[in-house]
């Protein structure tokens, strides 16, 4: 048990150090680290629903997935409007090409297997590229709000196991995830809320040359934490719901004592695009909603 636990940590304590160093480092970085990330869970994704005997393109849905995941990424170096312009296009192929390639596959259920692909791209690539693109938010690279909402998903993740093994007696959803509770649920959201209250402050520390990180304020970090502990772990439980019909305990074996990438990043897979669309469709075009509503008036 001792040992278990001590794998657990230390493969932990590297993941954790590995994705941080990338993210301060830069956007190439931490880019590379998350492509890498999201091309093995894509391959977890297709191998996963193999087991529920469905046929998904992975090679056509990892290559797609990644295109996705390269575009947001790519985009933030360049100004070519060629490079904007045709990546609806080229998209639009590759998705295309998904439903023409099933008529020649000879698999039983083409319609799940073309919907199970899509999905996966969906599922997987798509958070990992608004990540990407969430630490652009003020178009220059901001390392410190990807940093923090890590943070904030990794608070929420280790305060509800610690509350939930400490006091934990109703149980959450017990037929999707039998070991969630309330107790841990609420122990994890009340953490989170109080650690986003001084995310900014703490931020500041981080990089002293900076008084305040651009565009985000406390306001902003608490709505994080709301949107961490509540879809979070809605993400969580889909996950889980996932494994559950296959029956399996894990998605993968990529770290030793945490299972894989679907694993790890279950919670980030539903709180990330939240946050995207709470920043690029709210906050930043809060001067023209409140111009729209007062108009109503």
């Amino acid at each position: 048990m001792k040992s278990v636990l001590l794998t657990r940590s230390l493969t932990g304590a590297v993941f954790v150090a590995t994705l941080v160093i990338c993210t301060i480092y830069g956007p190439l970085y931490v880019g590379s680290l998350l492509f890498i990330i999201c091309l093995l869970g894509l391959v977890e994704f297709y191998n996963l629903s193999r087991l529920y005997e469905i046929h998904p393109q992975k090679i056509f849905g990892v290559i797609t997935g990644l295109f996705v995941f390269l575009y947001f990424l790519i985009r933030n170096f360049t100004t070519s409007k060629i490079f904007s312009d045709s990546f609806p296009a080229i998209l639009l192929l590759l998705i295309s090409s998904i439903y023409i390639i099933e008529l020649f596959r000879k698999k039983e259920k083409p319609f799940l297997n073309i919907s199970v692909t899509v999905f996966g791209i969906i599922y997987v690539a798509i958070p990992f590229s608004f990540l990407i693109e969430i630490g652009h938010f003020k178009y220059t690279y901001e390392y410190r709000i990807i940093l923090g909402i890590l943070c904030l998903i990794w608070c929420n993740d280790t305060f509800a196991y610690v509350t939930g093994s400490l006091f934990g007696k109703h149980k959450l959803m017990p037929r999707i995830s039998p070991g969630k509770t309330w107790e841990g649920f609420i122990g994890g959201g009340i953490f989170t809320l109080i650690f986003a209250f001084f995310m900014d402050s703490l931020l500041v520390l981080v990089d002293p040359n900076h008084y305040e990180v651009r565009g985000i304020g406390k306001i902003d970090w608490i709505i994080f934490a709301a949107v961490i502990f509540v879809i979070g772990t809605i993400g969580d439980l889909i996950e889980s719901m996932f494994k559950r019909s296959i029956g399996v305990k894990d998605s993968g074996k990529l770290m030793a004592g945490h299972g894989g990438v679907l694993d790890r990043f279950d919670s980030l897979f539903l709180a990330v695009p939240f946050i995207y669309c709470y920043l690029f469709l709210i906050k930043n075009n809060l001067p023209y909603l409140q111009t729209f509503f007062s108009n109503l008036k």
